[in-house]
């Protein structure tokens, strides 16, 4: 289609609607009187290229897309997409524009790897899959893709070091934003820029963590869609459940959740039967041999549940639910752990006391090892409070606060 100025002004007038933009507004950023900005959207003044330049800066364009032989549906835009599926309008809020920011930012990058023949990396593969109409159905698929895509990634049950740079390396753009608190992420499909997730920067750590998978979720299961918010209000939506559990799997397989347990001699059975065979002839005569293990020593703690949540780089929450719908804890200690997160909130402090140490400081992979093996024999009463005291000062955290935790664990 040949671009005509009545075509071009249209799309301009358009353009100006849909960003909330007056007219007023148009002409004061031009430098021009408002008569003028109506002839402009009407055909009958014609518009430079630097006012062109100006105009889709304002309207959250680029110039590429209001010159281009077919005019672009505000459909397959991300950014009003965005907006519609936020229902807001225009761009007042400081979130807005730093997502607009953003975008641009996607779209220039988008730009510089083309113009250097530059590949973008191969994309994650799309899993075309029905809608889930069902709570379950969408658990399961979320658990199947996580499991699929932990298998083509060669993850195994290992923790995933850095959720963005993953999910950065496979083509997709991904940042933290200025988001409203209720919204955790975003994912956007834009012509220009690809596949976008944002998340919400003034998240907690392992909460952003669980929101780039969230979002890498809805790359791959909803890859049509302009723009999907992940509003905490939607949690129950069948998708936004799909997308929860894809994420909990994928950020904490449900192998990882049974070896570290293992590893600490929890979460199996009370009494370990052996079958031994009496000799190397077919006889059925069978020895059995039981192992009782003592008592207590199978309860699983917050301070254990705190533990697996910082090796996975997840929520305290996030660990115990795991522990649950694995079938690794029952329902009284899944409630007991869940009233006790302010605990865990305060062992798990001293565990990232660490996470930066100066230059020739101890070794921080040490630290919440000592202080586990401390906790955990305290709790067995191997060693006595001062003896926790004295490891406090050795690993330089309050000898007090280990003693506390430690008593609250025995409890």
């Amino acid at each position: 289609m040949f671009l005509t100025q009545k075509i071009l002004a249209s799309r301009l007038r358009d353009a100006r609607q849909g960003a909330g933009v007056t007219q007023e507004a148009v002409a004061e950023a031009l430098g021009i009187p408002r008569t003028a900005v109506v002839q402009l959207e009407s055909g009958n003044r014609s518009v430079s290229t630097l006012e062109l330049t100006r105009l889709a800066d304002l309207y959250r364009k680029t110039v590429t897309s209001l010159l281009a032989d077919e005019s672009p549906s505000d459909e397959s835009d991300a950014l009003v997409a965005l907006f519609r599926a936020a229902s807001v309008h225009g761009i007042s809020a400081p979130w807005q524009k730093d997502a607009e920011r953003c975008l641009a930012i996607c779209r220039a990058g988008a730009q510089l790897r083309r113009s250097l023949g530059l590949s973008s990396g191969a994309l994650p593969p799309a899993y075309d899959r029905p809608p889930p109409t069902r709570t379950m159905e969408a658990v399961r698929q979320g658990i199947d893709a996580a499991r699929q895509e932990r298998g083509r990634l060669g993850l195994g049950h290992r923790p995933v070091p850095d959720m963005s740079d993953l999910v950065n390396s496979m083509g997709i753009w991904a940042t933290g934003a200025v988001l409203p608190d209720g919204m955790s992420g975003v994912f956007l499909k834009d012509r220009e820029a690809g596949l976008v997730i944002l998340v919400n920067f003034d998240h907690p750590r392992p909460r952003k963590r669980f929101s780039y998978a969230h979002e890498y979720a809805h790359a791959i299961f909803d890859r049509q869609s302009p723009a999907v918010v992940s509003w905490e209000k939607d949690g129950d939506a069948v998708l936004e459940t799909r997308a929860n559990a894809f994420a909990a799997e994928f950020l904490l397989p449900e192998e990882g959740v049974r070896l570290f347990l293992a590893a600490l001699s929890k979460g199996g059975p009370a009494v370990a039967e052996h079958a031994l065979q009496r000799s190397t002839t077919d006889s059925q005569d069978v020895a059995r041999a039981q192992f009782r293990v003592p008592a207590g020593s199978q309860r699983v703690t917050f301070e254990d549940a705190a533990r697996l949540a910082f090796r996975y780089g997840v929520a305290f929450k996030t660990a115990v639910y795991r522990m649950k719908n694995t079938g690794m804890i029952g329902e009284p200690e899944f409630q007991s752990l869940l009233s006790q997160e302010s605990l865990a909130a305060r062992y798990s402090a001293l565990l990232h006391r660490d996470d930066q140490p100066p230059s020739g400081t101890r070794d921080r992979a040490l630290v919440p090892e000592v202080i586990h093996l401390a906790i955990e024999a305290y709790r067995r009463e191997l060693i006595s409070g001062g003896k926790l005291r004295d490891l406090g000062r050795l690993l330089d955290v309050p000898g007090r606060e280990l003693v506390e935790l430690a008593e609250a664990a025995s409890g």
